[in-house]
């Protein structure tokens, strides 16, 4: 009769099967990053490059930039976002990827200039742009840009939109009266109030004294740009 395995060959042959399993276990888990295992996974947020590399290969990864993302806030170069997050587990060997903050465009200077004008110059820049009310301006001509928002050199994300109101020229102010009063007076009158005599037209009138003002056109209260005429009505000789 044949004998059976002894038990001596049972006990070694399950410690032998153990140990197997145990190694390869231990293999697949290092091999595929699983349990608590591995290197914390510093914070690069707000770092430089050069800084930021250091940092992760100085724990055993890899460093690798997956790209660049415009900010207003961050400065250019420095980490924005990272993969994977900082404070996870990570084994040596893998790889941490970041992403860069790039230059942020910068609003350019469109006072002065064409709406055909600013439009070109802020899709180059990569902004869009939209017309709002005009605005009065003693310095910009009519229908040139006269404001802007955001000012002109503050950084902008790009697509945004930015506000431009042309100006409507000066800002109009009433024309003073200056009808019962000698031709002279009214002319120095019309002259610090920043108009100027237009036309002068004589007619008489029996009832006042030769050189008075009798009508004036715009009338006073009427707004009027300065620099512009007032035509009068003067009583002659």
């Amino acid at each position: 009769m044949r004998e059976g395995p002894s038990l001596a060959s049972v006990i070694l042959t399950s410690i032998i099967t153990s140990i197997i399993t145990a190694v390869i276990t231990v293999l697949l888990v290092q091999r595929l990053g699983l349990g608590g295992a591995g290197e914390i996974v510093p914070d690069l947020t707000g770092l430089s490059q050069a800084d930021a590399r250091a940092n992760v290969e100085g724990k055993g990864f890899i460093f690798l930039i997956s790209g660049r993302k415009p900010s207003p806030t961050a400065v250019a170069g420095t980490v924005l976002s990272q993969s994977p997050p900082p404070g996870s587990r990570a084994k040596s060997g893998a790889t941490i990827s970041v992403t860069l903050a790039g230059e942020t465009p910068r609003v350019p200077d469109l006072v002065g200039r064409s709406v055909a004008e600013a439009t070109v110059l802020l899709e180059q820049a990569g902004f869009k742009i939209s017309v709002g009310p005009e605005t009065a301006s003693d310095k910009v001509p009519e229908g040139k840009v006269a404001k802007q928002e955001p000012a002109a050199g503050l950084p902008y994300e790009p697509g945004r939109t930015i506000v431009v109101n042309l100006s409507s020229g000066p800002e109009q102010k009433p024309v003073p009266k200056v009808t019962g009063m000698g031709l002279n007076r009214a002319k120095r009158l019309l002259e610090e109030a920043g108009f100027k005599v237009g036309k002068t037209t004589y007619r008489y009138d029996e009832d006042w004294s030769p050189y008075v003002v009798l009508g004036q056109q715009p009338r006073a209260g009427d707004k009027a740009r300065p620099g512009s005429a007032v035509d009068l009505v003067v009583n002659e000789d």
